[in-house]
């Protein structure tokens, strides 16, 4: 804030000058940092510890000793901002809505006590900068939903009560509801060159309107990724097994924008492999980003699954894979869409890297209308379908179904083993 110097103009105005500064810094010295800022709906407290960047966020409402809802007017994080929620052991999922006008810009830490799932719901969009962090023992999962349901009919909402004796609040969500006004566009999630990423087997799930990762990292070892895009007013189910979060959209809700670049990557990569799914209309991956589930040891893959309801489009040596790099079966890697497009250099693959014993993946395609392979990378990578076993195990599987298939300027569709391998 800029203060004018108006003692030219008389001491009274002076004195009233000196007086809103001091005001000011006062504020500026609460207990409560202007950027998180608890609404009364819940029984929310946020405390600024003196002369550090910790705001601890206490309160709130608790259900069953498993849920722990917050409820905030505004909820953004600077840059060395650490966001510490508290909760007792027993809690399984916090969930933290936001009910005022304003994104969550989230440039800091998020924090998290014991393995409780974290849940940030925020209608009017989600971003995350270059200094955002994860420390967090669970799952993570953001939204712009303007509501998540729960089994039996509980909801938490931007503006439903949470009663403390509610039974129906006490389990685990089972849907995200996207009920905005028709003519008002569902906000998108932001994700800029931060990385984020949960513990072994846990799950980090981002679902909006259009999902835009741009040089961001994404990962969850062993774990599962869901990057979900809603264009209009639907319902997405939320599955949870254990630690696994997965979403369903019914095929009739209106799909957005998902995209990767800038050298984006996003991995679930572990001994076993473990599950990414990408939901939306248009998904595009550019600038040599990736998806990849690899498995490191002896287990079976983990699946990689695609679904755009326009187009899929790897552009700029980017790829989707599904790998092994030991004895293990590299996994599934699925993609269905109306048109795939893959050029300078992309690869779509399901293979075994030169050390592996393992077997190839399989690796299924269905484009509706057609699928174009065009060209190579200036190093001369071919861009193309692979189901390649380098190593010593058996060739994985390679299935295509589409209206048109098109090859071109050196593209490739291959399903092949090298000399050392014995499949």
């Amino acid at each position: 804030m800029s203060f004018r110097n108006w003692f030219g103009h008389g001491c009274h105005l002076g004195l009233l000058g000196l007086v809103i500064l001091v005001g000011a810094i006062g504020i500026e010295a609460g207990s409560t940092s202007a950027q998180v800022t608890p609404d009364p709906s819940v029984g929310t407290q946020v405390k600024r510890i003196d002369n550090t960047t910790l705001d601890i966020i206490t309160g709130g409402t608790t259900v069953g000793n498993t849920n722990l809802f917050h409820s905030f007017s505004n909820f953004s994080v600077k840059p060395d901002e650490v966001v510490s929620f508290r909760n007792v052991g027993t809690i399984n999922n916090i969930l933290v809505r936001v009910t005022g006008g304003n994104p969550s810009d989230i440039q800091g830490t998020l924090q998290a006590e014991g393995k409780a799932n974290l849940f940030l719901i925020n209608p009017n969009g989600i971003i995350f900068g270059e200094n955002a962090y994860l420390d967090i023992g669970g799952s993570f999962i953001a939204t712009t939903a303007s509501a998540i349901r729960f089994p039996g009919g509980g909801e938490f909402s931007m503006t439903s009560p949470v009663n403390p004796l509610n039974p129906l609040l006490r389990v685990n969500p089972s849907a995200f509801l996207f009920n905005q006004i028709l003519s008002q566009p569902i906000k998108s999630i932001q994700v800029n060159e931060a990385t984020l990423s949960v513990p072994e087997s846990q799950s980090l799930v981002l679902l909006g309107g259009d999902v835009n990762l741009e040089g961001a990292v994404m990962d969850a070892p062993d774990g599962r990724v869901e990057l979900g895009g809603l264009a209009g007013v639907g319902t997405v189910g939320l599955n949870i097994d254990n630690n696994n979060f997965r979403l369903s959209f019914p095929d009739s809700v209106a799909r957005s924008d998902i995209s990767l670049t800038d050298y984006a990557a996003v991995d679930a990569s572990g001994e076993g492999g473990g599950a990414i799914q990408v939901q939306g209309r248009r998904v595009t991956l550019a600038d040599n980003s990736s998806i990849a589930v690899d498995t490191v040891v002896s287990k079976s893959g983990g699946t990689l699954v695609v679904n755009a309801s326009e187009s899929v489009k790897l552009l700029g040596g980017s790829s989707l894979s599904t790998g092994t790099t030991r004895t293990g079966t590299a996994g599934e890697l699925k993609i269905e869409t109306g048109q795939l497009i893959i050029q300078d250099g992309a690869q779509v693959s399901a293979s075994t890297y030169k050390e592996s014993i393992g077997g190839g993946g399989t690796l299924s395609v269905n484009a509706k209308d057609s699928i174009q392979l065009i060209g190579t990378s200036p190093q001369g990578d071919p861009s193309g379908l692979f189901t390649v076993t380098q190593g010593s195990g058996t060739a994985g599987e390679l299935k295509i179904e589409t209206g048109q298939l098109i090859i071109q300027d050196g593209a490739q569709v291959s399903a092949s083993t090298y000399k050392e391998s014995i499949g």
